[in-house]
């Protein structure tokens, strides 16, 4: 599973890796052994990337 801006996430569990500008990544049995956090981490990467969302719409401009 891939972050575009992993950088900016809290991650208290420790579970984001990658050392690039932006991309943090879990690997997918870290994701399956920690359901909870990856929820949260996906609840915040969304959160974080409002720039790339229409205002006036969804995710497709509509």
């Amino acid at each position: 599973m891939v972050f575009h801006k992993g950088v900016l996430l809290d991650d208290p569990a420790g579970l984001l890796a990658g050392s690039g500008r932006y991309v943090r990544e879990i690997r997918a049995g870290v994701a399956l052994d920690h359901p909870d956090e990856v929820r949260a981490l996906i609840r915040s990467a969304i959160d974080h990337q409002t720039d790339l969302l229409d205002q006036g719409g969804d995710a497709s401009g509509h």
